[in-house]
């Protein structure tokens, strides 16, 4: 039965449905769902990904929040366990060494069980996936999975070294950049070494009665350097940029201390006194260290906005340009040396490499074995193309005796095309590749292609910049050869390791 309508009191507009006219606050309920439609109509107008990306943001924020509540949860049972246990130092030492120990195993236990790729930080899958490879099952839910629980029993875990309480990596940076200077402050007195940790004081916990302040921070220096190389070859998610940034701290903190001891009234220049800041050198080592290791000067940027000012803006762009500039001439960054010890599909780096290089061709190291379809091909001769090569794509060229390149075929359009019922042919007639294509058998034009003299520096670049994974090589319009990352990856481990002279 139809639901019945009917016009609101001297309402001369659309009827009604009963339950709108009955219903609850009907006024409240149209405006609501005026409103809804109005929202529909401008979420639409943008676009759907528009939901899609609210949705990432949320369920990131989400995870993130649930994250950290637990790594607090986890810490906070720590510290209470090793304040518990008792007097022993013993058992006060394998509470504090077994639960670290049983976390990173639980971590990497559990997430090499699930999927061997949860491993490490990411970055290098994230690199290769962007430079155009398709890395399989890497970006699967199970993995996600894997790396968010690995990752919080990683972060639980605390600080890899013992150094007074238990410091966090903030607390860590904010100790460090202090302006002050711990060596001056303890030369004529020995502050007391307090039992529980200050927050006002963070300094106190890189000092020691027993040892000076070179003592600690060399002592940490030494631990941290051999226990970042162990933590990075466990496999285990974890993140390797903040203990290389806080290694860098610690570094120019040192040398500020050094020069703070050597020039205890300052440093004068053009009558102006100007004091020594250790928490400056700390600031730019951070940044400088950090940037050799991944090759980057958005280490700089990421130096100020943890301070918040950009006082030391100079002398840390000058740090990390230099620092980039030494490192980049002898090895590759962090992430693509781990590119290349887990083998992932990688474009080495050759800027910076001898001026002989340039003189490197495309003609020197391309695949000049290559197989072309032309258009005057007999359907036979194409069937014996397809079915005894294996290629992705074929380069269609005008005729088999000029060889001009026309544009690349697709091998699953062109055995579907092949494999469609084919028309009725005139008698005599020859049925050809050129057939095919007048049945509508798409064709791609080559946008991009190579010349014989074009340099090794030069098709490394469009590689690199457009995420190609081969091109063509023609001289004149002619089809010569190819391109590909196999060539390219032998062209420069030739030039970076020469065959030895026969």
């Amino acid at each position: 039965m139809e639901e019945l309508v009917g016009l609101r009191e001297g309402s001369s507009g659309s009827p009604v449905t009963l339950q709108e006219l009955w219903g609850p606050c009907p006024r409240i309920r149209r405006g609501i769902r005026g409103g809804l439609e109005w929202l529909k109509q401008k979420l639409f107008r943008v676009g759907e990904d528009w939901y899609f990306l609210m949705t990432l943001g949320v369920l990131m924020a989400l995870i993130s929040y649930a994250m950290n509540f637990a790594i607090g949860r986890v810490v906070r049972a720590h510290k209470w366990l090793y304040r518990e246990i008792g007097d022993s130092h013993l058992l006060r030492y394998l509470s504090w060494t077994v639960y670290p120990v049983a976390l990173v195993s639980f971590s990497s236990g559990f997430s090499q069980s699930i999927t061997p790729f949860s491993g490490g930080s990411g970055i290098p899958e994230l690199k290769t996936i962007l430079s155009g490879v398709v890395l399989e099952d890497y970006l699967d839910i199970k993995n996600f999975g894997a790396k968010v629980v690995g990752l919080t029993c990683t972060l639980a875990t605390g600080s890899t070294l013992f150094l007074g309480k238990v410091l966090s990596m903030k607390q860590h940076l904010e100790s460090l950049f202090d302006n002050n200077s711990w060596a001056l402050m303890t030369r004529n007195s020995s502050p007391p070494w307090p039992e529980e940790l200050d927050p006002q004081n963070l300094w106190f916990e890189w000092y020691h009665p027993r040892f000076t302040i070179f003592g600690t921070l060399a002592f940490f220096l030494v631990m941290k350097f051999w226990m970042l190389i162990l933590a990075t070859t466990i496999p285990m998610p974890a993140g390797y940029f903040m203990p290389i940034f806080i290694l860098g701290a610690a570094i120019g903190r040192l040398i500020g201390e050094a020069l703070a001891v050597a020039f205890p009234e300052g440093i004068v220049a053009g009558g102006v006194t100007n004091p020594i800041m250790p928490g400056g050198y700390a600031l730019a080592g951070a940044a400088a260290f950090s940037g050799a290791v991944t090759h980057t000067i958005s280490t700089a940027l990421l130096a100020f906005e943890l301070t918040g000012q950009i006082v030391h803006a100079l002398p840390v762009l000058m740090a990390v340009l230099a620092a980039n500039a030494i490192a980049q001439s002898f090895q590759p960054s962090f992430y693509d040396g781990t590119i290349i010890v887990k083998k992932l599909p990688y474009l080495p780096w050759i800027r910076g490499r001898k001026i002989s290089s340039h003189r490197v061709t495309v003609e020197h190291f391309m695949n000049a074995t290559i197989t072309t379809v032309a258009k005057d091909t007999p359907l036979e001769e194409v069937v014996k193309v397809v079915t005894s090569t294996d290629m992705a794509k074929y380069l269609l060229v005008e005729s088999t005796e000029s060889q001009i390149l026309v544009g690349t075929m697709e091998r699953a359009h062109l055995v579907q095309a092949l494999q469609a019922e084919p028309p009725s042919w005139a008698p005599g007639h020859q049925q050809c590749l050129q057939d095919i294509l007048a049945g509508g058998c798409p064709v791609e034009p080559v946008t991009l292609q190579l010349s014989p003299e074009t340099s090794l520096h030069q098709a490394h670049n469009l590689f690199e910049l457009l995420n190609l994974q081969s091109l063509p090589v023609t001289s004149r319009g002619r089809a010569v050869g190819s391109v590909s990352w196999v060539e390219l990856k032998k062209a420069i481990s030739s030039l970076t390791n020469p065959p030895a002279p026969k």
